[in-house]
């Protein structure tokens, strides 16, 4: 039971800490995001419509990402955006050998694979924007 109130109590602290640096609205353009790859992932048909829905959510999380730096980094936008823009092409690019590249399919590993190397694209890309906006809510500015 003391284990269980020291971390809600760290809990607690840990995310009070946070003030809102006006990034909800940015943290609500990411829901949105993923609110409507879900609702065209529940109406897509075909892998190749999969893999477009997939890659549109991808590209709304860059815009997403360009307007943080945009609003928050103004300046270094330029460096910080080339930054963010190199990271995203980099994660794509890297995960193109993790999915596509294993023994047990290569070279046949099939169009699954390409969506699944795409949500972790997306999923790295999403983390690294929550990160930003967290840090940019520690700030005291």
């Amino acid at each position: 039971m003391r284990k269980l109130f020291l971390i809600f109590a760290i809990t607690l602290v840990s995310t009070s800490a946070f003030a809102d640096m006006g990034t909800q609205k940015y943290r609500g353009a990411l829901t949105k995001c993923d609110a409507d790859q879900d609702s065209r992932l529940n109406t897509t048909v075909s892998t190749n419509d999969i893999k477009r829905t997939v890659l549109d959510a991808s590209n709304c999380y860059v815009r997403v990402g360009t307007d943080v730096i945009r609003n928050y980094y103004s300046d270094t936008y330029e460096d910080t955006a080339r930054a963010f823009i190199a990271y995203a092409n980099a994660i794509y690019a890297a995960s193109l050998n993790a999915y596509s590249g294993p023994d047990e399919c290569y070279p046949e590993c099939g169009q699954m694979s390409e969506v699944m190397r795409m949500d972790m694209t997306e999923s790295y890309i999403k983390r690294y924007i929550i990160d930003m906006l967290d840090y940019v809510d520690t700030l005291d500015v």
